[in-house]
């Protein structure tokens, strides 16, 4: 169920966590770069997977966008 229900509460939060890591100094450099390609792919899945949460897919979906292609964890690029 990808968090459910559970999870929803929690969504909004989870999704300024992962916008500050993405958008973190050096975030796409080094050991954090996997981890950042990690914090995108959960945001995609949770407008994917929580979009019943209240996501405002129409500001987070075109921010997302700007931060694909994943190119440093080669299992999240390929899901």
């Amino acid at each position: 169920t990808r968090g459910g229900a559970t999870f929803a509460p929690l969504v909004p939060s989870a999704l300024q966590t992962m916008h500050g890591i993405v958008m973190a100094q050096g975030s796409r450099e080094g050991d954090n770069a996997a981890a950042t390609d990690n914090a995108v792919d959960a945001v995609g899945r949770m407008c994917r997977y929580q979009a019943q949460s209240g996501i405002d897919a129409a500001s987070v979906l075109p921010t997302w966008v700007t931060w694909l292609p994943l190119r440093h964890d080669d299992e999240c690029a390929a899901e």
